[in-house]
């Protein structure tokens, strides 16, 4: 027909289109606003937005005629849960054993995708996101502090009775992986790249859920190949082809960093105990556990 295709937006975008300050756009999606997700990012439609807070006038505070509201209307009424939303790596397993063995204050734990889990924080559903890889989170309006775990050693977990010793003999075999919102996917293009090689190399299945899936699935010999941290192969007695290392940490929103729920988790992440358990870990680095850094404003 002819007609101009809508263009989708950034949660950016749209808190410029409607003169809000952007963590407030998490809050309309909480209550309501029309988005999808592409690439681990929300995107908006201009013309479901506008009409969305059109007829949210008064109700939402979304109207485009609004003013940026201040810190205490986009922060909420409400208080984060105390959860630490994060993959499956062992030192998340070992951290919260730590912390239930002091007591009071307790956090609770979701799985999630890092990309999921950082959302959470920045519509202050939860107060702690695991975050790993080697690219800084994003800042998606939202003021972070970043408290180091581990960095841990990832690569290809090896089906019983299959050996690599160089990464070019990966070439066909079946491989078992993290969505690639996962930031071991980082990691496994460097090496990919380094040695001269693309992703046409590997025969990706469906992404799996867990490190625990994928394990899983090379124990049953469903896959050759599964990709994830050296603990995991460790657990399930199976090979391991080493392809580097990457930052396990947690994010917390600084303006958080009050709540006794996060001083206590500080506490135990810069506990000798916490250090001395994972230094018997194999595929742990420990040099810079327990580091507390506050990104600029």
């Amino acid at each position: 027909n002819g007609a101009a295709a809508d263009p989708l937006l950034t949660s950016a975008e749209v808190a410029e289109l409607l003169r809000v300050h952007p963590k407030h756009v998490y809050r309309l999606l909480r209550r309501g606003m029309p988005a999808r997700r592409a690439g681990g990012k929300w995107l908006f439609s201009r013309e479901e937005v506008l009409r969305w807070a059109e007829e949210s006038d008064g109700r939402a505070g979304a109207a485009p005629s609004v003013a940026a509201p201040s810190q205490a209307s986009w922060t909420g009424t409400t208080e984060p849960s105390p959860i630490l939303a994060g993959d499956d790596d062992l030192v998340v397993e070992v951290l919260l054993g730590q912390l239930r063995q002091r007591g009071q204050p307790l956090l609770g734990f979701l799985r999630a995708d890092r990309a999921v889990g950082i959302e959470l924080v920045a519509m202050a559903d939860i107060l702690v996101a695991g975050w790993h890889g080697r690219a800084p989170p994003p800042r998606l309006g939202v003021r972070l502090a970043r408290l180091h775990l581990v960095e841990r050693e990832v690569g290809f977990l090896l089906r019983p009775g299959l050996q690599l010793s160089r990464l070019e003999e990966v070439r066909g075999l079946r491989v078992a992986g993290r969505p690639l919102t996962s930031g071991l996917h980082e990691v496994v293009d460097a090496a990919l790249r380094n040695a001269g090689l693309d992703r046409a190399a590997l025969r990706s299945a469906t992404p799996l859920e867990s490190n625990l899936a994928v394990a899983a699935s090379v124990v049953r010999g469903e896959a050759d190949l599964g990709l994830g941290p050296r603990t995991w192969a460790e657990r399930f007695g199976l090979g391991f082809f080493g392809l580097g290392f990457e930052a396990y940490e947690l994010l917390v929103a600084a303006s958080a960093l009050g709540d006794p729920h996060i001083v206590r988790l500080c506490e135990v992440a810069q506990s000798a105990p916490l250090r001395e358990a994972l230094t018997t870990i194999p595929g742990y680095r420990v040099t810079k556990t327990g580091e507390l850094r506050i990104e600029p404003e």
